[in-house]
C-alpha cells in the first residue's frame, strides 16, 4: 500500500483536534520549527496495523499550558497535567492524521503516548522524520513530526524493524 504523506493533512488534524479538544485556535504555521527550548514538553505516539510508524509532537511556547488547562479547567497546571495533556492532545492529532492518510479502510492500532523526556536526545536517535508539519496559535506552536512506514500485511511486520 503506497501513502502519500502530505503535511497539509496533518496540519489539518492538529488544527480540528486542537479546536476540538481544546478550544484552540490553530493555523497552519510556515517556516522552520524553533529551536527547543528547556520548557518544551513532546510526546510520540506509536501506531501500527495498516501504517506503521509514529507522531511526535512538541509544544513550544505556553502550548502545553494552554491545552491543560482548558482540558481540566485549572488555571495553572502542574508539569504532570501539561504532560498528561499533551499525550491526550497528540494521541487525538494522530488518530485523526491516521484517518486522513490511509488509502483503505484498514484500521490502526495506536500504542500509549509517552512524553519523550530528552528532545535532543530523541532527535539524534530518529533521525529526519518523512514529514515535518507545524501549526500555531496565540499559546504556541506545536511541531508534528511523523515517522512512517508502510507494513507488509502478510507478515503484520514493517519492512526494516522500525518506524524510523
Amino acid at each position: 500500500m503506497t501513502v502519500e504523506l502530505d503535511a497539509a493533512a496533518v496540519q489539518r488534524a492538529a488544527a480540528l483536534t486542537l479546536e476540538n479538544l481544546a478550544q484552540l485556535r490553530a493555523k497552519p504555521r510556515p517556516g522552520s520549527p524553533p529551536p527547543v527550548a528547556t520548557d518544551d514538553t513532546a510526546a510520540e505516539v506509536p501506531f501500527w496495523g495498516a501504517l506503521y510508524g509514529k507522531l511526535m509532537m512538541r509544544a513550544t511556547g505556553g502550548l502545553a499550558r494552554a491545552i491543560a488547562a482548558r482540558l481540566f479547567h485549572i488555571s495553572e497546571p502542574t508539569l504532570r497535567q501539561r504532560q498528561e495533556a499533551l499525550c491526550l492532545a497528540a494521541g487525538a492529532i494522530c488518530g485523526t492524521m491516521l484517518a486522513e492518510l490511509r488509502d483503505d479502510k484498514r484500521s490502526c492500532q495506536l500504542e500509549n503516548t509517552r512524553i519523550i523526556e530528552n528532545i535532543k536526545g530523541y532527535e539524534r536517535l530518529f533521525g529526519a522524520p518523512r514529514l515535518t508539519a507545524m501549526v500555531g496559535c496565540d499559546e504556541g506552536t506545536a511541531e508534528l513530526r511523523v515517522y512512517f512506514n508502510t507494513i507488509d500485511v502478510a507478515s503484520g511486520m514493517p519492512p526494516h524493524g522500525d518506524a524510523g
